[in-house]
């Protein structure tokens, strides 16, 4: 079990290996945009995020990220999970 929320990052180009936060297993990690990457083309967003903050995110294992995915949508996931704690719970 993680002993926190997962570290936030800004976004590279690097590939990382690591603990999943979620899983806790050792794999190749993705990084998951707090701030879904799918609205950072709305003006809405533009307006308000600068492109720092919009690219603020954390790294989580490829299975991880499908799931988080698969179960919400971007605006959920923007309202309602974009910070490490709220995903961890």
């Amino acid at each position: 079990m993680p002993s926190g929320p997962p570290t936030i990052r800004q976004r590279t180009r690097q590939a990382r290996v690591g603990l999943c936060p979620f899983c806790c297993r050792q794999l190749p990690l993705t990084f998951h945009h707090l701030i879904p990457k799918k609205l950072h083309r709305r003006a809405r967003f533009r307006k308000h995020y600068s492109r720092d903050e919009l690219n603020l995110g954390i790294d989580v294992c490829r299975q991880c990220h499908d799931g988080i995915h698969d179960r919400y949508d971007e605006m959920t996931l923007f309202r309602e999970f974009s910070t490490p704690e709220s995903l961890a719970t």
